[in-house]
């Protein structure tokens, strides 16, 4: 936002611009929905790296346990 310009982001100018910072794994997991507010944009990304990294440490784990 440049206020002093008296410029100010609509609401899908500001939830691009947050999609486009975000990691391309997560990004490629959440392009498929239709985010409409960086709220919607924000949940759906943090959800996603928890399913990242849930997953990360599943594959991590599985090799760990091995039996005598």
């Amino acid at each position: 936002m440049n206020l002093r310009a008296g410029y100010t982001e609509d609401t899908l100018e500001k939830t691009s611009r947050f999609l486009n910072g975000i990691r391309l794994e997560i990004l490629d997991e959440i392009s498929i929905l239709s985010l409409k507010s960086i709220e919607e944009a924000y949940h759906s990304a943090l959800k996603e790296e928890e399913n990242i990294t849930r997953k990360h440490n599943s594959r991590r784990g599985q090799g760990a346990s091995r039996g005598p």
